[in-house]
């Protein structure tokens, strides 16, 4: 995914997942999750960065730092446990 591939040429991100969702109205909307290099990363400084080099609706609406990214057991992100953002008073489905 390119936005994933944009992520990780983000100074400060050591890991970056990006998954699609969608609310009860069927918008989508895309959450990434990073693993920063220093704990002292900031979402904005991600943003700014992000927005050199993609559209703007390419941006992912939200952004979650994590220590670290669960693997499950054949060594790959499980997404099972990675938390939702929910937009607010929206229900969400994750688009496979």
């Amino acid at each position: 995914m390119e936005v994933e591939s944009k992520l990780y040429q983000c100074s400060g991100v050591e890991q970056a997942i990006v998954r699609p969702f969608a609310d009860e109205e069927g918008l989508s909307y895309m959450i990434a999750y990073i693993v920063p290099k220093k704990n002292d990363l900031k979402v904005s400084q991600v943003r700014r960065e992000l927005a050199e080099n993609l559209m703007p609706f390419m941006i992912p609406e939200f952004i979650v730092k994590m220590p670290q990214i669960p693997l499950n057991s054949n060594g790959k992100p499980d997404m099972t446990r990675m938390p939702v953002v929910m937009k607010e008073g929206k229900n969400y489905e994750a688009i496979d």
